[in-house]
């Protein structure tokens, strides 16, 4: 019997082999260091694996060899790291659209025809606005289902009614669902069929969320293993949301920041710097 793998959800399905490879090509290792990394952590015929001792044990091997690949592969965990509450992910969604060309405003009250909302994220580009809910899961293995694809297009439908009525007229172009999980089938089903838009990790392929922070390197400051992930609020709060602003900082500015003493600190940047 082939070795088998236990999801964080409690599913069990056949170890595969192909997609770890994958997902190490994807963190930018070499033919060389994927080989070594399958070859150290291949599962035996007939064992039974969780993903997070799987998960463990590449990001070790990795780390060991090239510590750059290690981050990059661990950027799933990393966004979760950003918890427990979800306005630092949706701060890191809004810098991460500013960053692709988007005007953005987050936390915004936004009056709809019949009540205020607050919405997530606001986004503006070459004239077409967006309204983005943000679900944030620091858990793996939970999914967005249909009911959360149902409240953003129900409030998008309130605010673009508002918008579409007010004095400066213009309009609300498209709802956006970004969540750094995957949905479920029928929250893809009802997205696709009211014309809701959403992203997710891997999701779409190739234009998921994955994507936009991979394509311009804004990994989160979490993905540094020595950042103290219980200062991930302070972070954002001081505009210090990715690995970038980091680098943008010197030692005794990080020490002073997060409350770490130098040898932390210069860590920290010894780190990021090794993500390339």
């Amino acid at each position: 019997m082939k070795p088998r793998l236990v999801k964080a959800s409690g599913e069990i399905e056949s170890f595969n082999e192909k997609k770890l490879a994958e997902s190490l090509r994807r963190a930018g290792a070499s033919r060389k260091l994927i080989s070594h990394t399958l070859a150290v952590v291949r599962p035996r015929e007939n064992q039974k694996v969780t993903t997070h001792v799987l998960y463990n044990k590449v990001f070790n091997t990795l780390w060991k060899l090239d510590k750059g690949t290690a981050q990059r592969y661990s950027l799933k965990r990393a966004i979760m790291n950003l918890g427990p509450a979800g306005h630092v992910f949706e701060s890191f969604v809004g810098r991460i659209f500013q960053e692709h060309g988007y005007e953005v405003r987050v936390a915004q009250i936004v009056q709809g025809k019949c009540v205020a909302h607050e919405v997530d994220v606001l986004a503006r580009k070459e004239n077409k606005h967006y309204m983005i809910e943000c679900k944030y899961h620091n858990q793996m293995g939970v999914r967005s289902d249909v009911k959360v694809a149902l409240y953003t297009y129900s409030r998008f439908l309130d605010i673009k009614s508002a918008w579409e009525m007010s004095e400066k007229g213009g309009d609300i172009h498209q709802g956006w669902l970004i969540t750094n999980t995957r949905p479920t089938s029928e929250a893809i089903a009802y997205a696709e069929c009211v014309g809701v838009r959403i992203i997710a990790w891997r999701y779409p392929r190739g234009a998921g969320l994955d994507y936009f922070i991979e394509s311009k390197q804004l990994y989160p400051v979490t993905i540094i293993p020595s950042f103290p992930t219980s200062m991930a609020e302070k972070a954002s709060n001081d505009g210090i949301l990715l690995v970038h602003d980091i680098l943008q900082k010197r030692p005794e500015e990080l020490a002073h920041l997060f409350m770490i003493d130098m040898r932390q600190a210069q860590r920290i940047l010894n780190e990021a710097r090794a993500l390339g």
